[in-house]
């Protein structure tokens, strides 16, 4: 099993049956799929795509969302980028490209979909539904996240610099809200983001 997330009387399930360890203690997945059940019967199965050169399975981990009736589908890779969002409303199992907007704090904090894209261009895109980028000042010992700021990418916060490159980025807007962006590589390529909403 990848991973397991609950929501009211459904569990749906991410798991694998075949893969292969990868660097800095990964493990690539090579046969993903997800399973989603309603008081422990199954409901519906999400097969992923047959690998047959050598590559690995688009599918395998499962994370929520914050749209109605909709799961946000994910490899099973360091980082766990997105591929595909599913729409389940208790009789109808859908797989769909991903919601080009997701709401935080009770639908003002807009974030467009900016999975797979580069930190530059993910930030032109923040910006157009009001996100800010917070002025970090880099750790001086980090030369990966010194560089960007010396680029004026000023919300880096900070960069592992090993592994699979990992960075976050900070953005704010208007009422104290908060949006972490993690990118992965040396393209700085959106892997996730997380909205911190302030408590009312």
């Amino acid at each position: 099993m990848i991973n397991e997330i609950s929501n009211g009387d459904l569990t749906i399930v991410g798991f694998f049956s075949k893969g292969e360890n990868g660097t800095s203690g990964s493990c690539f997945v090579k046969d993903g799929n997800v399973a989603i059940y309603s008081k422990g019967s199954l409901q519906a199965l999400i097969y992923g795509d047959k690998i047959t050169d050598g590559s690995n399975s688009p599918l395998g981990a499962v994370s929520k969302t914050n749209l109605n009736n909709t799961f946000r589908l994910r490899e099973f890779f360091p980082g766990m980028t997105a591929v595909a969002d599913l729409f389940y409303d208790g009789n109808v199992a859908r797989v769909q490209p991903i919601a080009p907007i997701e709401p935080f704090c009770n639908g003002i904090a807009p974030v467009p979909n900016i999975y797979g894209k580069d930190i530059k261009s993910a930030r032109k895109l923040l910006k157009n539904y009001g996100w800010k980028p917070e002025n970090t000042e880099a750790d001086q010992s980090d030369s990966i996240a010194k560089e960007l700021n010396s680029e004026g990418i000023t919300e880096v916060d900070s960069c592992s610099g090993t592994g699979f490159g990992f960075c976050n980025f900070d953005y704010q807007r208007e009422g104290g809200i908060s949006l972490n962006v993690i990118t992965m590589g040396d393209d700085f390529t959106v892997t996730d983001y997380g909205a911190h909403c302030p408590e009312q």
